[in-house]
């Protein structure tokens, strides 16, 4: 079983509402994770 653990930096939990700059790139990062997980999973 393959498996990934992405970690954010200075980001804290929830951070989709960023409040610093570091929030600011995790939320850029994980809807990048994210649509590629779904690409890897779904073929979308």
């Amino acid at each position: 079983m393959n498996w990934e653990l992405q970690v954010y930096s200075g980001a804290q939990h929830g951070f989709t509402n960023p409040a610093n700059a570091a929030e600011e790139r995790a939320d850029r990062e994980y809807k990048i994770a994210i649509q590629r997980f779904f690409k890897d999973i779904f073929g979308i």
